[in-house]
């Protein structure tokens, strides 16, 4: 889902790259040379500002420092999860569902770096101080062409650097940027193109992904701030995906990487000696995915949006305190967010979701011959099925009068609407010839015959009226049938019971460090320790600083609505 979270600051790094354009000779428009363009539209405040011996330092002071709680954290998970087998199953849950934070402070590092990198060489190089302001300067690099344009707007900030392809008029890149003392603040916002190749049959089709970043850094005495806003379009990915998914190999549906996110919003503060991270994420390409390999939406189908937010104290090793939430795409209202739509929440809701649907599905009589496996277009099978579902989750909770209440007997009329309902080859054992024989069964004294036996032939026999009840009365199964069920025994319910208990635990906050990675949840009651090697959550012992660490107050953090990030548009301009 996040890895190409990482891929995006590859982008940053070529685009950047063009913006080093000291040691270059050039020419301004309509000029022959550059020494001409340098006497035109001087400006006695470029010098006083590009010419300031301390400038590089001041910039690279301005702009926010990431927190080693946060990227080295990021390194000791993808290690471990190199290291270990997924023993129960499903993905490790540190990379899975904490790993995309994770991943956009790398991110985030990566663009802050480059940013700081590429300006300190620009600053460096002393070519600002001696440039005309308002007019395009034309460049040649080896083969490409470029241009930029210096400006002194005086509106939010003081200037403006303008970078343009060859005979294009609109800029691809844009830096807007104020010093204020011995501080900066500044925006930068550009385009980026990048290309994929797939082959199917010996044939190559080129895919291209394209898309804008905009960054915004602040400082002053009191705090340093990074805001870092991406929209990307896969339209050529998603439409090359739907087309030819069957024919691709699992590495060439990683590649094309559909759950990625394509729009997204991360904002970093270092304020009051603690560092906080917060940011939300769209991965609308997510559900086409899982449409494609025939997946339910466990988390909900219309929640594709990934919330996150952290805190971490400077220079500390007790570690870092995060929460997550898959909200609502549209959801624009965020109070209270991170409680309702947490991954536990909206596991519970999107897998009953999930369940209830396809239960109701094979209750019908619609032939669900399109979506429910195996069946053929059968009814009769699909109700087999359904009821053998609802025994197996409501356990003794079924939805009619049990044995003992409805007589201790079946009628004649039950016993013939069981036969019609069940086909031969479901009978196994169980003899429908005689309803006195099935009788004298139900009322038997012998101590061989169990009343868990009696019950199930009861059942077995009801099975019409059971769905006949469940679906005129519009039940549904709940979270508590779900976790009576886990707690019958079987091999297979116990090994659901673990994944099901795990995802339950998935709550906020979550805590980590640099030496472990992922230490475990907690409730407000309870902490559920991380087992890595088995990749569950169970009730344990708080780790070692837990207080001091839980003590970080997340709700300071500003929030990014759903709606603001699914609306969020962006422009170079």
């Amino acid at each position: 889902m996040f890895k190409t979270v990482k891929n995006l600051a590859v982008l940053l790094i070529a685009s950047c790259s063009l913006w080093i354009i000291a040691g270059c000779g050039g020419e301004s428009e309509g000029n022959s040379s550059s020494s001409s363009s340098s006497s035109t539209n001087l400006d006695d405040s470029t010098q006083a500002v590009f010419g300031e011996s301390q400038l590089s330092q001041e910039f690279r002071n301005s702009v926010i420092q990431l927190p080693d709680d946060f990227t080295a954290t990021s390194t000791t998970i993808n290690q471990k999860n190199n290291k270990k087998s997924k023993s129960n199953g499903f993905d490790d849950i540190a990379l899975n569902v904490y790993g995309g934070i994770f991943a956009y402070v790398d991110f985030s590092n990566e663009v802050k770096e480059n940013i700081v990198k590429s300006f300190v060489e620009i600053y460096d190089s002393k070519i600002l101080t001696i440039v005309a302001l308002d007019v395009k300067h034309t460049f040649n690099k080896g083969e490409e062409f470029f241009a930029f344009k210096l400006e002194n707007p005086k509106t939010e900030y003081n200037w403006k650097l303008s970078l343009y392809d060859a005979d294009v008029d609109e800029p691809v890149a844009i830096s807007l940027f104020s010093k204020i003392g011995n501080d900066f603040k500044g925006k930068i916002i550009f385009r980026y193109e990048d290309e994929i190749t797939i082959k199917i049959n010996q044939e190559s089709t080129i895919l291209k992904k394209s898309g804008t970043i905009e960054v915004i850094y602040d400082s002053n005495s009191d705090k340093k701030t990074l805001t870092i806003k991406a929209v990307s379009d896969l339209s050529e990915l998603v439409s090359f995906a739907q087309s030819n998914w069957n024919s691709l190999s699992k590495s060439q549906q990683n590649i094309l990487d559909l759950g990625q996110p394509e729009k997204v919003i991360i904002n970093i503060m270092f304020e009051n000696e603690e560092y906080s991270v917060g940011g939300t994420s769209y991965h609308g390409a997510g559900k086409i995915k899982n449409e494609l390999e025939g997946e339910g939406f466990i988390f909900g189908s219309n929640n594709d949006t990934y919330m996150f937010k952290g805190k971490s104290l400077h220079n500390s090793d007790h570690g870092v305190k995060l929460a997550v939430a898959l909200p609502d795409n549209q959801r624009s209202d965020i109070s209270g967010v991170y409680e309702d739509a947490s991954l536990s929440k909206a596991f519970q809701k999107g897998f009953l979701d999930l369940i209830n649907e396809n239960v109701n599905r094979l209750l019908d009589d619609v032939d669900d011959d399109d979506s429910v496996k195996d069946f053929e277009g059968n009814v009769s099978l699909e109700k087999v099925l359904g009821f053998q579902t609802l025994v197996w989750i409501l356990n003794k909770n079924i939805p009619i009068d049990s044995l003992e209440d409805h007589g201790g007997v079946v009628t004649q009329e039950e016993l013939d609407a069981a036969k019609e309902f069940w086909p031969e080859e479901k009978l196994g054992d169980l003899s429908f010839d005689s309803l006195a024989l099935i009788n004298i069964y139900l009322t038997s004294t012998s101590e061989e015959i169990t009343q868990e036996a009696k019950e199930a032939v009861y059942y077995y026999i009801m099975a019409p009226k059971i769905i006949e009840v469940y679906t005129t009365q519009n039940l549904s199964i709940s979270i508590d049938d779900i976790q009576t069920m886990i707690t019958k025994g079987s091999e297979e319910e116990v090994s659901f019971g673990e994944i099901f208990n795990t995802l339950m635990h998935i709550v906020n906050p979550a805590f980590f460090n640099k030496a472990d990675g992922f230490l475990g949840t907690y409730n407000g009651e309870k902490f559920f320790v991380y087992d890595a090697a088995n990749n569950k959550l169970t009730e344990g012992n708080k780790p070692e600083g837990f207080e001091k660490l839980n003590a970080l107050d997340l709700d300071t953090i500003e929030d990014v609505s759903p709606k603001t990030v699914f609306d969020l548009v962006l422009t170079v301009q």
